[in-house]
C-alpha cells in the first residue's frame, strides 16, 4: 500500500468513526450542550434582574435613610428590646440636639390595624429648650436609630427664652408569641 491509498483508509476511517458516533449519541449530545448554554444564559438574566433589583432596594433604602433619618430602613426589634431601649434613645438623641430631657417614658402600646404583629410603643418626652434650639430638636427626631414617628408637639412658653416641650412619638415593634 502506497502512501495514497493509506492516506484513503485513515480518512475513510475518521469518517466512518465520527458517522458512528453521530449516530451513537452525539447529536443528543450537542442538543443538549445547546439546551445547556440557554439555560445558562436565563440564569445569568435572571441573576442580572435579581442585582438590578437589590441595587433599586438599596437605592431606596438610602434615599430613606437620607431623608428620614438611620431608623427609617431599620426593621422593627422585638417588642420587649423596644420598650427597654428606645426610651434611651430618643433622651440620647434629642439630649445631643439641645433639649434639656426631664422625663421621657413609654406611655402605651397599641396594635397597629392590619398587621398583627406589630404595635407601636409610644413615649411622652418632656424637657426644655431654647427658642433657637427648637428646631434642632424637632430635626433630631430623625437621628433616632429606630423609625420615629412624631405624633404630638406641645411648646409652651416659659420665662426669658425658654419653651417647655413635651413630645408624644411612637416606633414599630414585633409582637412575639409570648408578649402581652
Amino acid at each position: 500500500m502506497n502512501a495514497r491509498e493509506k492516506r484513503v483508509v485513515i480518512a475513510g476511517a475518521a469518517l466512518l468513526l465520527v458517522g458512528v458516533a453521530w449516530r451513537g449519541g452525539g447529536a443528543e449530545a450537542i442538543g443538549r450542550w445547546g439546551d445547556a448554554r440557554a439555560r445558562l444564559a436565563a440564569e445569568g438574566d435572571r441573576v442580572a434582574e435579581l442585582g438590578r433589583r437589590a441595587e433599586q432596594r438599596d437605592a431606596v433604602a438610602g434615599r430613606l435613610r437620607q431623608r428620614l433619618g438611620p431608623g427609617a430602613a431599620a426593621a422593627p426589634a422585638p417588642l420587649v428590646e423596644v420598650q427597654a431601649a428606645y426610651p434611651a434613645e430618643v433622651r440620647a438623641a434629642l439630649g445631643d440636639a439641645g433639649l434639656g430631657v426631664e422625663s421621657v417614658a413609654v406611655q402605651g402600646i397599641e396594635r397597629v390595624k392590619n398587621l398583627g404583629s406589630v404595635e407601636l410603643v409610644r413615649v411622652r418626652v418632656q424637657g426644655e429648650a431654647d427658642g433657637t434650639d427648637l428646631p434642632a430638636v424637632l430635626a433630631a427626631t430623625r437621628a433616632v436609630p429606630r423609625p420615629t414617628r412624631v405624633e404630638e408637639i406641645q411648646l409652651e412658653r416659659q420665662d426669658g427664652d425658654g419653651w417647655g416641650v413635651r413630645l408624644r412619638l411612637a416606633t414599630p415593634a414585633l409582637r412575639s408569641g409570648g408578649d402581652r
